[in-house]
């Protein structure tokens, strides 16, 4: 399956939401843009990685909380792990990337599968783990 066989800022105003979407000038996709595309949509989208309680997501930011927080809109992550992306910050149980990083994969609703984790700055499938970050 390729994206961008047409052109990637081809979209007609009539079509809508893409059904293979990434932002202007083929840039990935904000959360909030991707939350906003049809459902079962294949996008790419950037975003911070962020685990709290089980649940992986990519968040539109990280607020300036220890640990820090999803801030902004948020997609919960299906396909990966926390584990697969590195370097890897962890307090308690909370786990956070703090490069952005960009995913491939479909939407539906408030739900991203992961596909493909993409080429943006930091992803990238780590074995490295968790790493404890002091004296930030």
């Amino acid at each position: 399956m390729g994206c961008g066989t047409e052109t990637d800022t081809g979209l007609s105003p009539d079509d809508g939401p893409a059904t293979s979407a990434t932002g202007d000038q083929g840039r990935p996709l904000t959360v909030p843009e991707a939350l906003a595309a049809d459902p079962g949509s294949q996008v790419t989208v950037a975003g911070t990685i962020i685990q709290a309680g089980g649940e992986l997501l990519l968040a539109e930011l990280l607020a300036e909380s220890f640990p820090p927080q999803a801030g902004g809109a948020v997609l919960v992550v299906v396909g990966v792990t926390i584990d697969d992306f590195a370097p890897v910050n962890t307090e308690g149980d909370t786990s956070w990337v703090d490069a952005s990083q960009t995913l491939q994969g479909s939407i539906e609703g408030e739900t991203l599968t992961v596909a493909d984790l993409g080429t943006g700055s930091g992803s990238g499938s780590g074995s490295g783990g968790s790493n404890d970050t002091e004296g930030d």
